[in-house]
């Protein structure tokens, strides 16, 4: 088994900010004169997802009464990924990645105008992260 994903997101919006009370509130997030919201963008994001699995089955299934296969007798609807035949035991081996090209996507941008970090990202997320496992299913 074997599945790839990208996922893309365009550019959030972020807030142009003055960095002081303009209007003597008491509260210093004031945008400058005639500047709406959300009018600054930061950069897109992109990553890209990997899942690859190997699955094999093995020992008999033993004294299932009449009528009754590996997956039980009828009721619910059943979705089979594969056919078992008639095997007891199953393993799976999978590897998946997360970020698989380490893709830095950059977030938490600085809209306030006094701020060192203006226009600039604050974090980085969605580092690249590898898991490998091991299923068994009886």
């Amino acid at each position: 088994l074997l599945t790839m994903s990208i996922s893309s997101n365009t550019a959030p919006p972020y807030t142009l900010l003055t960095g002081s009370d303009d209007n003597n509130d008491g509260v210093f997030n004031d945008r400058p004169v005639s500047v709406g919201r959300n009018t600054l963008r930061a950069s897109g994001q992109t990553t890209a997802f990997l899942f690859a699995a190997y699955q094999f089955a093995f020992g008999t299934v033993t004294g299932l009464p009449p009528g009754v296969g590996v997956f039980g007798g009828g009721g619910a609807a059943q979705v089979r990924t594969f056919d078992p035949g008639n095997k007891r035991y199953r393993i799976m081996l999978y590897i998946q990645c997360q970020n698989l090209t380490n893709q830095r996507n950059y977030a938490g941008y600085s809209g306030t105008l006094t701020s060192p970090f203006f226009g600039r990202p604050t974090t980085v997320s969605g580092m690249r992260k590898i898991d490998v496992g091991l299923s068994m299913q009886f």
